[in-house]
């Protein structure tokens, strides 16, 4: 039987949203170079300049293919990251701030209690030991 740890004052479950692309690949080629570059300053022009995009239109396909804003899906895709980083790393939260594009570990702390309801410590107290327990009982199935 598997359980999910308790969590500290009812919070929701933490689950990744997967970025939805259409089969065409549309901005696939996009979405995967500023998944390659989220440590990096990203902006919608930057990434409509290496769409060959007008701004503009750049955004209305984005929400389109994407379902959001692209901002809303870098912060995600960073958000990810970092989760990532604090399941499987033990860096100090200002090293995994800088690693995933949200600048400092108050810019992560903000972006994890406004999205996720917790900080980013009580999330690695939580989380870092179960992506190793998945591991193993994969190993050993």
């Amino acid at each position: 039987m598997v359980i999910a740890p308790h969590r500290e004052g009812d919070q929701a479950q933490y689950v990744a949203p997967a970025p939805a692309v259409t089969a065409d690949r549309g901005l696939a080629p996009v979405l995967q170079w500023a998944l390659e570059r989220l440590e990096t300053p990203l902006t919608v022009p930057r990434l409509a300049e290496y769409a060959s995009m007008s701004t503009r239109t750049f955004v209305r396909r984005f929400r389109q293919q994407v379902g959001l804003p692209p901002m809303r899906w870098l912060n995600q895709q960073r958000l990810i990251r970092a989760r990532e980083l604090l399941e499987t790393t033990h860096l100090p939260v200002d090293v995994v701030a800088e690693r995933c594009g949200l600048g400092t570990g108050t810019g992560l702390r903000q972006h994890f209690t406004r999205y996720l309801g917790t900080t980013p410590s009580a999330y690695r107290r939580t989380y870092q030991g179960a992506y190793r327990t998945d591991l193993w009982m994969r190993d050993h199935a």
